[in-house]
């Protein structure tokens, strides 16, 4: 009786272990696969705000640089109307 008892359990909890053994390892190449997906789509993204912002700035200077070099004669009104396109300008200049 105690042998068929021993071989029974051994049955049941020898290939449970090791199918739960299993589970956990494949958990955690999951997770650092998801990881590494995250990490790629954030760096990503970053980049993609960096260079929008990056052409937003350029914008704003190559529209700037055009009012004070003089290559646009039309003065106070042209710098009035650009200040009013960019209002992140008015803010950058009271500070």
């Amino acid at each position: 009786m105690r042998k068929a008892i021993i071989i029974f359990l051994l049955v049941i909890f020898l290939p449970t272990v090791l199918f739960l053994i299993y589970q956990v390892d494949t958990l955690k190449e999951n997770e650092s696969v998801i990881e590494s997906i995250y990490n790629n789509q954030l760096d990503a993204i970053l980049f993609s705000i960096n260079q929008y912002s990056e052409d937003a700035v350029s914008s704003w200077a190559n529209k700037l640089n055009k009012i004070f070099n003089g290559q646009d004669q039309t003065g106070n009104e042209n710098i009035n109307s650009v200040i009013s396109e960019l209002p992140s300008v008015t803010l950058l200049v009271r500070f």
